[in-house]
């Protein structure tokens, strides 16, 4: 059994077998067979089902045991899932460390929520701008998801031309939210010069899309 005589890829093909039979328990005591493994995956997936009580009871310490083996072998990834459980029980403190050493090897969850902490203060004193150019470096590795949030940043900062600007390229990636914004900017002339006709028109597309702030303010300007 090469399982048993101490093979990681064996031992995860019976642990992920053992799983899709619903058998926790034996998924969970082939893994033990590798209890003293150093391999990160091994370190990673028990930080896994210790996070989760797969076969074994709930243990987020143990967990946090694991993935920080598997996070000092470079596994930033566990870094990450250390950082979440932190997260998830409102300990942002200890989070940072793990988010910042993460982010810094270019792992986009880390910087995603170490994003958040800046822009809204957890564990950090609150500053948009350093929120904004953790976005940034996601935006510029690909991920146009964030446009729509670094305008918000910007909106909300009374920045409207940046604003305007992030919701217009995120309107143009499909980021329909973006209509209700853009359509008060050039309502307000925020960034923009003002056009009544293209505040509506935005309207109209968000009501297309199902937007409901967008059919509230429609209602409210032909009152």
């Amino acid at each position: 059994d090469l399982a048993s005589a101490g093979s990681v890829d064996s031992t995860l093909k019976l642990f992920d077998f053992y799983l899709e039979e619903k058998d926790e328990k034996s998924a969970f005591e082939v893994l033990l067979r590798l209890k003293n493994s150093e391999d990160i995956r091994i370190l990673h997936k028990f930080g896994n089902v210790y996070q989760n009580g797969i076969g074994v009871e709930k243990s987020l310490e143990k967990a946090i045991e694991f993935y920080d083996k598997a996070f000092l072998l470079g596994d930033y990834s566990a870094g990450f899932n250390i950082a979440n459980i932190y997260y998830n029980n409102k300990n942002f403190v200890s989070a940072i460390p793990y988010l910042v050493n993460c982010a810094q090897n270019n792992h986009k969850q880390s910087i995603k929520m170490l994003a958040e902490f800046y822009q809204k203060g957890l564990g950090v004193v609150k500053d948009n701008q350093i929120a904004i150019n953790f976005y940034l470096k996601l935006l510029n590795n690909g991920d146009d998801t964030v446009l729509f949030t670094i305008a918000k940043i910007y909106y909300s900062d009374k920045m409207y031309n940046e604003a305007f600007d992030y919701f217009l390229k995120a309107f143009n990636q499909n980021e329909y939210k973006s209509c209700i914004y853009l359509s008060n900017c050039y309502m307000l002339g925020q960034g923009v010069n003002k056009s009544v006709e293209k505040a509506i028109d935005y309207l109209n597309v968000g009501c297309t899309h199902n937007d409901i702030n967008c059919y509230k303010q429609l209602a409210i300007y032909y009152e």
